[in-house]
């Protein structure tokens, strides 16, 4: 405003325009510290606002180049800088334009850029204590949201490898959510927008609804589908909240999401005992901000059955050890059996071929009768 920053005391001159001032207290400082601010000089921006009509129109060309030239004639040899501003409602037309050629037709007046009276030298002449601003309730609304969404959408941001990137797709739409060409009415609606642009961006990184999870094992790999609907990648921790101490969860930390795609992480989990319970899946950034936990999935740990299943297949694996070498034991014994029988048989047909009588030692047989009776008939005789 016009008014505001003015010089706490008379000084017979007029100062720099540019003033630090202390956010906090709204006091200005001549030490080079606070907030660097542009106080106007109110004689030009109240005449640059004047609506006047077409005859008034030289007396405010006149009135300009008189002001600028008493400000210089204070200071001959010091070069100062100027601030003025027409106000909000004031009408841009042909009159407004002849105005700011008179005010810079001057040889004493330089025009200059923003940016660079912003950056020129401080005042050091005390100023009035900056009160609080008073603006419409919904321009206030919406400088609050916008700022509340901000704020909200850092810790996404600081999770790609882009942040400056992530906050240039959203601001943008700030200051035409506050022209001052829109009412408040119209900043709020602009504002709303923009808000929910960064709703969006905060509910890009979903986890995948998933159907009942059997897990039979005491540790394993528990398989989470994330999707990025981001155009960058970002990096999450990953982890699951179980409604019972039976099932422990290990977080996977600094998951990288691939944009604009799905990813699997897998969670590391142990179980004790069995039975159905509920995990919640929960999707956060490395400082803690929770980007998605409405997901829930059902687990049936059957955590013994690895036990019985393992114990099950090692007896089958025994059992068939055992009737393996019980067969190949049979199996050669009954080849030694066999190869006994066979020289059994062999020896007996060898006994007797040896003990079959001769053709021609027939007669020399002890109880061949027919050599007994020759012997008896000779005796008798």
């Amino acid at each position: 405003p016009t008014s505001a920053l003015t010089p706490a005391e008379d000084v017979p001159f007029t100062s720099y325009a540019r003033v630090n001032v202390n956010p906090a207290t709204g006091e200005t400082t001549t030490d080079g510290t606070g907030a660097h601010t542009l106080a106007q000089q109110g004689d030009i921006a109240s005449i640059l606002s004047w609506n006047s009509s077409g005859g008034d129109q030289l007396d405010a060309e006149q009135a300009l180049t008189a002001i600028t030239a008493i400000i210089a004639r204070e200071r001959p040899s010091s070069s100062r800088t100027l601030f003025a501003a027409a106000d909000r409602t004031t009408t841009i037309n042909e009159r407004l334009s002849h105005r700011l050629a008179a005010l810079y037709s001057p040889r004493w007046v330089n025009a200059t850029s923003f940016s660079d009276i912003a950056a020129s030298e401080s005042t050091d002449v005390e100023r009035t204590t900056v009160g609080p601003g008073v603006l419409p309730d919904d321009t206030w609304t919406a400088i609050d949201s916008m700022a509340s969404s901000l704020t909200s959408l850092t810790p996404l941001a600081n999770a790609t490898d882009d942040p400056d990137a992530v906050f240039d797709s959203v601001t943008p739409a700030i200051l035409p959510a506050l022209s001052v060409t829109s009412t408040p009415s119209e900043q709020l609606d602009a504002a709303t927008v923009m808000t929910s642009q960064v709703a969006t961006m905060l509910s890009s990184v979903t986890v995948e609804s998933s159907s009942a999870v059997n897990l039979i094992n005491k540790s394993a790999k528990f398989p989470v589908l994330i999707r990025n609907n981001l155009d960058w990648p970002v990096r999450v921790d990953v982890t699951l909240i179980p409604d019972d101490p039976r099932l422990r969860a290990t977080p996977a930390l600094s998951q990288e999401l691939a944009a604009r795609g799905a990813t699997t992480v897998e969670v590391p989990v142990g179980a004790i005992g069995s039975g159905d319970i509920e995990v919640t899946y929960k999707v956060t950034t490395s400082d803690g901000y929770v980007l998605d936990d409405s997901r829930t999935v059902t687990v049936r740990m059957r955590a013994g059955w690895e036990d019985a299943i393992t114990a099950v297949i090692a007896s089958f694996f025994g059992l068939l050890f055992l009737a393996g070498i019980t067969r190949s034991l049979r199996s050669r014994a009954a080849r030694k059996k066999q190869a006994s029988h066979a020289n059994e048989a062999s020896a007996s047909q060898t006994d007797a071929t040896d003990e079959a009588p001769r053709p021609d030692e027939a007669s020399d047989a002890p109880h061949d009768t027919t050599d007994h009776e020759t012997d008896t008939t000779k005796e008798t005789l």
